[in-house]
């Protein structure tokens, strides 16, 4: 028997630091914070930079974990 999570529901469940336009996930400075200070990649998929970053001193701002990832540098 499959359990069905209902719509709202499912939409809750999401992190608060998941921004997706034309779906492309956009990573900014909130984004990486919200993460914990290092913003890994899980998911294939296309990810653009909507904004500047400033990582910690010997830390990784963005970490891809997953192949078929393309980032936009945005410029």
């Amino acid at each position: 028997m499959k359990k069905r999570v209902p719509r709202g529901l499912a939409l809750a469940l999401l992190p608060a630091y998941t921004f997706v336009v034309d779906g492309i996930m956009l990573i900014n400075q909130a984004t990486v914070t919200a993460a914990g200070g290092i913003y890994t990649i899980i998911q294939p998929g296309r990810y653009k930079l909507s904004g500047n970053l400033i990582a910690l001193p010997n830390q990784t701002a963005i970490v891809v974990a997953q192949s078929h990832v393309s980032i936009d540098l945005n410029g």
